[in-house]
């Protein structure tokens, strides 16, 4: 009885240090993000004006510059957008910024899961913007991939936000 006590003493005790070294990794992690990100909130208010309405063809667009994120749901820079942008997009600094991106995320109905359960897509529609002529130069809809499965039990499911795809959309769009 002693050593199946002690033998569950130190298993929870591996469990416990293991989950307290991963929760500190995502603080020392996400501190580092946002220390990164927080030279550029002195600019929010520059980065969520009005601009100027899309003029020709949404597939005609570009970048300028570096690209900064902003979730219009919240009006703040993506933080997690932020993590998934490659080196060559990513500014170091606020006078490196010539395009601003708004994601407005969402999620849409996709089918059902074979056994029941409803699955969902999260989406994203994307506006970029030229900050210097304020005038949105480019435009799409992105949509992830819906869940492979889902537990037994569970109603739904919902698939991971389409980060890669929209880098991938950035990335192809010309440099100017």
């Amino acid at each position: 009885m002693k050593v199946r006590l002690i033998i569950a003493a130190v298993i929870f005790g591996v469990l416990a240090l293991s989950c307290g070294c991963v929760g500190i990794i995502a603080l020392v992690y996400w501190a580092k993000v946002k220390h990164e990100i927080a030279p550029f909130e002195a600019h929010l208010a520059e980065y969520t004006r009005t601009p100027e309405p899309l003029v020709g063809d949404a597939d005609s667009g570009y970048i300028k510059g570096k690209v900064i994120p902003i979730d219009r749901a919240k009006d703040e820079i993506d933080a997690q957008f932020w993590t998934h942008l490659p080196i060559t997009l990513k500014p170091e600094n606020p006078e490196e910024v010539g395009t601003i991106v708004w994601l407005v995320w969402d999620k849409e109905e996709a089918g059902e899961y074979e056994g029941g359960g409803t699955a969902y897509i999260q989406t994203c529609d994307v506006t970029v913007i030229d900050k210097a002529r304020n005038v949105i130069v480019a435009e799409a809809h992105i949509e992830g991939e819906a869940k492979k499965e889902i537990a037994k039990r569970a109603k739904e499911g919902t698939g991971e936000k389409p980060y890669s795809k929209i880098v991938s959309y950035l990335n192809k769009l010309p440099r100017k």
